[in-house]
């Protein structure tokens, strides 16, 4: 096995190498914690496992989740669940140790997140209005026209969002 760095614990600061690293997968649950900085709590893959959900909608064929999570120099990561119709993404809020990754506010994490997600949801829109409905490479009928509705109020609801979450505007109780 290698003596090189296999992997780093940036909430830590640990490093493994290859036998290391094997050695603590065996004897540990990567669900277990190994920081903690307020109310957030990290594995050792530098995921939040307790982070805030300030987003959560859905509709039959949608659903939007962010989550977020504060390191300790003050920055804010997100975390996602998306789906639209048939395409979907997740990942989580990770520990943010240097200032060019990260974001100054919990909305400014938001906010970027969201606009990441329109963005996605406006390439699937704009597919599915092209392709209409259709048979797809297998021979199965698509009826995008029913599910077009559905995908057209996931983008005014993340517009709406976008505008709530905007990081230029002042809470007034926070």
């Amino acid at each position: 096995m290698s003596k090189a760095i296999h992997h780093r614990c940036r909430c830590t600061g640990e490093t493994f190498t290859d036998t290391q690293w094997y050695h603590w997968l065996k004897n540990h649950d990567s669900r277990e914690s190994v920081f903690e900085f307020k109310e957030f709590r990290y594995n050792i893959n530098d995921v939040c496992l307790t982070p805030r959900k300030p987003v959560e909608w859905q509709n039959k064929y949608c659903r939007i989740v962010i989550t977020t999570a504060q390191s300790p120099n003050g920055l804010w990561d997100y975390g996602y669940d998306f789906r639209f119709h048939d395409n979907a993404g997740n990942g989580g809020a990770i520990f943010v140790d240097d200032d060019y990754n990260g974001y100054q506010s919990e909305k400014a994490a938001i906010s970027s997140c969201l606009k990441w997600m329109r963005k996605i949801l406006g390439n699937i829109l704009k597919y599915m209005r092209a392709v209409g409905d259709d048979f797809d490479e297998f021979g199965n009928y698509t009826a995008n026209s029913t599910i077009l509705p559905y995908l057209e109020r996931a983008n005014v609801q993340i517009d709406a969002l976008i505008e709530r979450f905007d990081p230029r505007q002042l809470d007034l109780f926070e």
